[in-house]
């Protein structure tokens, strides 16, 4: 059992991050999720990660 996975999906799409967490939770239904959509999306939150 995978414990405190977190994943971030980046992506210009809604519908694609959302088929992406989709798939991924049906193999990791214990994970937690980001979603964001542009490349400075990603180093905010990033940054605001240990």
């Amino acid at each position: 059992m995978v414990k405190n996975l977190q994943i971030l999906i980046a992506d210009d799409h809604p519908i694609f991050r959302r088929g992406l967490k989709d798939f991924i939770i049906d193999e990791f239904p214990n994970v937690a999720f980001t979603e964001v959509a542009s490349a400075e999306q990603v180093l905010q939150v990033l940054q605001k990660k240990k």
